[in-house]
């Protein structure tokens, strides 16, 4: 391999291109090194397709040139859209990606969110190759502000300004590279097939107040805080934490909107570091399992769960009110309306937990055939539930101590049909869901569940 040479490039440094080859100039020709590197430039949000034709050295038959063409995708990347669920009504958000900064392949990424219960904007830029090893570096700046959790939680102001350092590494390639000329769908921009694992430290200040009409447990956890306050005036308290986050990702999917096969993990570790102001921790797991069964069917399980909880000298309740798992709706056990499972605050509304179990089942098939680009539609099975195992204390309005620690007889389940409709840039999602074990009918308000069994999930880009 004397030379390779990138022709149809404009937009994009020579350099940015090199890095992916894993075949290279003064080396032996190898055609599967080639064509890994044709599937790796692929990759690359900003290049369309790449192909490649071998051209003789004249009067040197152990001489070879290669010339790779290349065909460019835009690098920009914006817009606006909404979204709806039960817990957080409809919401706006907006962003704008540039993925090859100045022709460098650096990304920068600004985006937006907001309804009336929040708002959250965030400054990204990641550098892939901040060491020559593949090893990347995020820079993140990220602004929020919460009135409540959810519309049917209790009020309770915070506003968070943070600051974020990661350092990601793949540590396995896609285990089946894509041919040339096949590329993810454009309305999932951002998947990173392989297994990656991620190291970051984020910079955190944080306010928070509960006011005289909050609930009891969201005034102790301001007060273990450093809240000021009177006992019957607002409590508002402010804190600063450095966190230390661990991220491990492994993708396996297809690039099909609909994968019939592959699995998708992450773990994440949260924790904060000595020198905190507050401390605590928080451990998530979320795995998503497909494969085909009979002819036309897949068969999908996905599993969540979480821990959390506090440590160090100031004797907080647990998490952060803001970090407490929700349980019911679309995402963990449908036909209970959204972020209402687990427990209850003094107030008689969702507080959230600091420990999630859930799992979901699914049997989908493409349904009508005519629209098998852009329907699944079939059946599901859902169990869980949000269970508090830290030092907060719950009571209902009589003042008696509720127990919402892990109880396997408090795991929520039902069964329905689901159907998915995949538009332009996003899916809609309709579940009609028959709950098997609910308290509709429970003597107390705070173990009485509330039942959705129609649920509709939209998320667009328009």
């Amino acid at each position: 391999m004397r030379r390779i040479e990138f022709t149809g490039v404009s937009h994009v440094n020579d350099e940015v291109l090199r890095r992916e080859l894993l075949q290279l100039e003064g080396t032996y020709l190898n055609t599967v090194a080639l064509d890994r590197s044709l599937a790796r430039l692929e990759r690359l949000p900003y290049v369309a397709s790449a192909d490649a034709a071998l051209r003789p050295v004249a009067g040197n038959l152990e001489l070879v040139d290669v010339e790779i063409r290349i065909q460019e995708a835009p690098a920009r990347r914006y817009g606006v859209g909404g979204a709806y669920s039960g817990a957080l009504r409809a919401r706006l958000h907006g962003y704008f990606v540039d993925e090859n900064v100045l022709g460098t392949g650096q990304q920068l990424a600004l985006r937006a969110e907001g309804n009336e219960l929040f708002f959250s904007g965030e400054i990204t830029h990641t550098d892939p190759y901040a060491r020559l090893d593949g090893v990347s570096r995020t820079v993140a700046l990220a602004a929020r502000r919460l009135d409540r959790l959810t519309v049917d939680s209790s009020s309770f102001d915070a506003e968070l300004r943070s600051a974020r350092l990661e350092y990601a590494y793949r540590i396995a390639e896609p285990r089946d590279d894509p041919a040339p000329g096949a590329r993810a769908p454009s309305f999932e921009p951002e998947r990173r097939h392989g297994a990656w694992l991620a190291f970051g430290v984020e910079i955190n200040d944080v306010d928070v107040a509960a006011g005289t009409a909050a609930s009891e447990q969201l005034r102790r956890w301001v007060s273990a805080s450093g809240g000021r306050g009177a006992t019957d005036a607002p409590l508002d308290a402010s804190f600063e934490t450095a966190d230390f986050a661990m991220r491990w990702i492994n993708d396996t999917r297809g690039g099909d909107a609909f994968p019939t096969s592959g699995r998708e993990q992450t773990l994440a570790l949260l924790a904060t570091l000595p020198g905190s102001d507050v401390r605590y921790y928080r451990i998530d797991y979320d795995a998503t399992r497909h494969w085909p069964i009979a002819e036309r069917w897949t068969a999908t399980l996905t599993t969540r769960a979480g821990i959390g909880g506090s440590y160090g000298s100031r004797e907080l309740p647990s998490l952060p009110p803001y970090m407490n798992w929700l349980a019911g709706g679309p995402d963990t056990v449908r036909g209970y309306r959204d972020g209402t499972l687990g427990p209850r605050d003094s107030s008689g509304r969702p507080y959230g937990g600091d420990l999630l179990v859930a799992a979901q089942l699914e049997w989908l098939t493409p349904w009508p055939r005519r629209w098998e680009e852009r329907v699944r539609a079939g059946f599901f099975y859902d169990v869980g539930n949000a269970f508090s195992v830290g030092d907060t204390v719950f009571t209902d309005d009589t003042g008696a101590q509720l127990d919402y620690g892990f109880d396997g007889s408090e795991l929520r389940q039902s069964v329905g049909v689901v159907a998915r409709l995949r538009i332009p840039l996003g899916v809609l999602s309709v579940s009609y869901a028959l709950p098997l074990d609910e308290r509709r009918h429970a003597a107390s308000a705070f173990r009485r569940d509330d039942v959705e069994k129609l649920q509709l999930t939209i998320g667009v880009d328009f």
